[in-house]
């Protein structure tokens, strides 16, 4: 099976930045991971890889289209989903590596400039932190997503490898321990840009 665009990004982004290179797993059916890594014989992952693709403001996607003198012409608005997407793809991931021995992983590729990584920390903890120098709000109301479908499941992806694929920044998540010495070892960009982790 031929490897799609995205795939191939991030294997050649990763043997590029990292000497890591994943090799494509010759999937049976749909719900087989996408890579794993081999180094002297022996696996050392396997991962995941989902899109967050960038779409276009539609009503059909929940989108508000001002028309000509509307307050907000000529900007399309909505109500934000960035946390509920990236919740989405956790847990379709989640049940892609399940079957699979850990260490596990799930690499996010955001090609929406509308979310990035602190929506994956949001999924996480179910709150986002506004703050100044004045004051600072604790925003609680994705609470139910974190405590919800992938309450559970977040925790058993060991190591979460957040792309940014206009800036090419890399994040790394680990929720477990074995996670945390995966990225340690393998990607040492980690240790300084990391992100927060459980």
């Amino acid at each position: 099976m031929p490897l799609s665009r995205s795939e191939r990004y991030v294997i050649d982004l990763l043997q590029r930045r990292f000497g890591v290179h994943l090799t494509k797993i010759q999937e049976k059916n749909e719900t087989a991971p996408d890579f794993t890594l081999v180094r002297d014989e022996q696996r050392l992952f396997v991962a995941e890889l989902k899109d967050i693709e960038r779409y276009p403001a539609s009503a059909d996607r929940g989108w508000t289209i001002p028309k000509p003198g509307d307050m907000h012409y000529p900007f399309a608005h909505r109500t934000d989903n960035a946390v509920s997407r990236v919740a989405d793809k956790i847990h379709q991931a989640y049940h892609q590596l399940k079957d699979f021995p850990p260490p596990r992983v799930l690499i996010l590729l955001n090609h929406d400039s509308l979310v990035d990584v602190k929506d994956l920390e949001e999924a996480f903890t179910g709150e986002q932190v506004y703050a100044n120098a004045v004051f600072s709000y604790v925003n609680t109301v994705s609470k139910k997503i974190a405590e919800g479908k992938i309450k559970e499941e977040k925790g058993k992806i060991d190591l979460y490898i957040w792309i940014d694929k206009r800036t090419e920044h890399i994040r790394f998540r680990y929720p477990t321990q074995t996670g945390h010495d995966l990225a340690h070892s393998l990607f040492p960009e980690s240790n300084s840009n990391r992100g927060s982790n459980a």
